[in-house]
């Protein structure tokens, strides 16, 4: 019997799911608070018991048209999901501003977590190498 196979649409997603480790199961909780625009490239780190969201690439925001056919963005904006009430913060929306104290928008970029500190390296803006940068 020859197998009928849907055609994928790449698209970024802005649910939530949470693997059982011992269980091997796949749940997708309720969250609440401000949720972070779908998007790729991003990086997803825990510290304690937040996991933060930093960068990737973003639909804008227009009117009447899904992500899938909105143009994306390269952004800068940093979030939280405190893992114990499942509410999403917004700590930085997207910046256009030039900061000195606030890492560039890129994308595809390294992010590793040592104790309290997170470290972001690399990536991209999506038209030139993005620099290095650390934040607490």
């Amino acid at each position: 019997m020859k197998r009928q196979w849907k055609k994928c649409i790449k698209t970024a997603s802005e649910d939530n799911w949470i693997a059982g480790h011992e269980s091997m199961t796949w749940s997708s909780p309720e969250t609440k608070g401000v949720l972070p625009l779908p998007r790729s490239l991003h990086t997803a780190n825990v510290i304690g018991n937040r996991m933060y969201v930093f960068g990737g690439w973003v639909p804008l925001t227009l009117d009447n048209v899904s992500p899938q056919e909105s143009q994306w963005k390269c952004t800068n904006s940093f979030f939280f999901l405190d893992l114990d009430s499942m509410e999403w913060m917004s700590l930085m929306s997207d910046s256009t501003e030039d900061r000195k104290d606030w890492p560039w928008p890129r994308a595809g970029h390294c992010a590793v977590t040592i104790g309290k500190r997170l470290y972001i390296w690399s990536g991209r803006d999506g038209y030139k190498k993005a620099w290095n940068c650390q934040k607490n």
